[in-house]
């Protein structure tokens, strides 16, 4: 009986660890009218991060799991050229404290262009949910004026009375861009997520030329997901597929 009982706290032990990861990568290739693109990128989280009876998506958002990302992308435009942009981010939860901060930066490869960068800082008032401010921006170049916008952004993640969760997140800029960027995602059950986003920017002409997206991602395992989206900018339709593991 002893024995049983060990080899049963056993394989619960290898279970709990298998469900949990500090490293997660991420590839993307699109395609669109003209344009191809692609992405890679890796995120390490400084504890791991234990997926629950949660979506696999937000574990490390729910979990409050601090970590540090890189992401290579890559663009070509046919008649054009390409280019590649480089980037890092930090999302970092406050140990025993409900304050966040978050910052990012990303350049690309080519000459006189700008470095865009954000800085964010967040409260988060309850389990679930996170309220941010802070500033979005691009320096200065040879032949632009650097910009900059004060932001203020949420996202929600909470569970219905079926017991489905959903994502709503969203941030709205004001200055130079005014960007706005809203989206929300259902989760059918923990493993399979659909959603929608919006985003925008005010041009220097005052028009709209925003960008509608629909997606999907399912895991097949607590650690390998794969998904798509479908998406459309002033009436050009772009199809992007992605994958993600986690170790």
């Amino acid at each position: 009986m002893k024995k049983s009982l060990l080899v049963l706290s056993l394989l619960a032990a290898a279970a709990t660890q298998a469900q949990a990861y500090q490293t997660e990568v991420m590839g993307e290739v699109g395609f669109a009218e003209d344009v191809t693109t692609a992405a890679l990128g890796a995120t390490y989280y400084f504890a791991p991060v234990t997926v629950k009876d949660q979506p696999h998506e937000e574990a490390a958002f729910l979990n409050r799991n601090s970590s540090v990302g890189v992401a290579v992308g890559y663009m070509d435009i046919d008649g054009v050229g390409d280019s590649t942009v480089v980037g890092a981010a930090l999302d970092y939860f406050v140990p025993a404290s409900q304050f966040y901060v978050g910052a990012s930066l990303a350049k690309s490869t080519e000459s006189d262009t700008p470095t865009v960068y954000g800085l964010n800082v967040g409260f988060l008032p309850v389990n679930g949910l996170l309220l941010t401010a802070g500033v979005v921006g691009a320096t200065s170049t040879d032949t632009t004026d650097s910009t900059s916008d004060a932001v203020v952004g949420a996202k929600y993640v909470a569970k219905l009375a079926s017991g489905n969760f959903y994502n709503l997140e969203g941030e709205v800029g004001f200055g130079d861009g005014k960007p706005v960027t809203i989206g929300g995602d259902y989760y059918v059950d923990n493993t399979f997520g659909i959603g929608a986003a919006y985003s925008d920017n005010l041009d220097n002409d005052f028009k709209r030329d925003g960008t509608f997206e629909v997606r999907a991602k399912k895991f097949l395992s607590p650690m390998m997901a794969i998904g798509g989206s479908v998406s459309t900018t002033d009436g050009d339709v772009g199809v992007a597929v992605n994958w993600t593991g986690r170790y």
